[in-house]
């Protein structure tokens, strides 16, 4: 989709502002599902799309003409949710939903839930190995 930035938007804000009018509403509801759930988390553009940090980078959004997209950015992730009975409408680490139908709060939600303790539990066990590797000096 068209940005009007030739070098892409540089704030989420300044994507959104980029999209045809008609897609603008579900990126901002998908934007808000995210903060519900993240409200600390920061809001940036990471390889020209709509990224959202928390300690590490927690989740991303897009639209095409076709759909939009929630970037998971966890493989792990994705595969468990793959291979839940009955689960579908993702493709690699991205879910992608109607443009013309609400974004699915409940699995949004539960995304970003799952993301959050993924990244805070690498935090962690990555906090525990420099500790034991201060130990061992």
């Amino acid at each position: 989709m068209n940005t009007g930035n030739p070098t892409g938007p540089a704030t989420i804000d300044e994507y959104i502002e980029g999209q045809p009018k008609e897609y603008r509403a579900l990126l901002e509801e998908i934007r808000s599902i995210i903060l519900s759930v993240a409200p600390t988390a920061e809001q940036l553009i990471s390889y020209q799309v709509p990224s959202f940090k928390y300690i590490y980078m927690l989740v991303g959004m897009g639209v095409t003409k076709t759909h939009c997209s929630l970037y998971i950015m966890s493989s792990a992730l994705s595969r468990k949710l793959k291979s839940q009975p009955g689960f579908s409408g993702i493709k690699g680490t991205t879910l992608h939903f109607a443009l013309n139908e609400p974004a699915p709060k409940e699995l949004i939600n539960n995304i970003v839930e799952l993301r959050i303790a993924e990244n805070e539990q690498i935090f962690a066990d990555r906090q525990q190995k420099k500790s034991i590797l201060r130990k061992s000096k």
